[in-house]
């Protein structure tokens, strides 16, 4: 009817997502393995951060690589800022720097790291012929690719 008072409607939408949850309590620095998480759904409405979601194939790798900040209590989700990536190669590791330009031509030389490194990001590394610093992108623990 043309009388009638608006209907108002009370709602709490939350809002949930497949996470990884620690079967026990597991330390800081502590080795990580696949078999010490398992997944399940959490409530994701108030949490500050989104939850590692990561196929059961992908976790094993990532764990492989990475070290715990801080003590993850058992039942709790696998958030991102708990963990850590240590490096895929180390200061002083002995690699081959390969120069690649445009049209394919690959040059390459002998360095090392100048600082640790992850694989796909971008390092130093210093020549040993010439004492240069150049700087590429990391793409396995011996060899650093410099884009020319």
């Amino acid at each position: 009817s043309a009388n009638s008072s608006p209907l108002w409607l009370r709602a709490r939408l939350r809002w949930f997502q497949k996470a990884w949850f620690a079967v026990r309590q597991l330390g800081a620095n502590e080795p990580l393995q696949a078999t010490q998480f398992t997944e399940g759904r959490i409530e994701t409405t108030n949490l500050r951060e989104e939850p590692l979601q990561l196929s059961s194939e992908a976790l094993p790798s990532l764990l492989k690589n990475s070290r715990l900040k801080r003590t993850l209590l058992a039942r709790a989700p696998l958030l991102p800022s708990f963990l850590e990536r240590r490096p895929d190669a180390m200061a002083g590791a002995p690699l081959r720097v390969v120069f690649r330009s445009e049209s394919g031509v690959e040059v390459s030389a002998e360095g090392q790291l100048v600082a640790p490194g992850s694989i796909g990001s971008d390092v130093k590394a210093r020549l040993r012929s010439s004492k240069k610093v150049v700087t590429g992108k990391l793409v396995s623990q011996g060899q650093v690719e410099v884009s020319l």
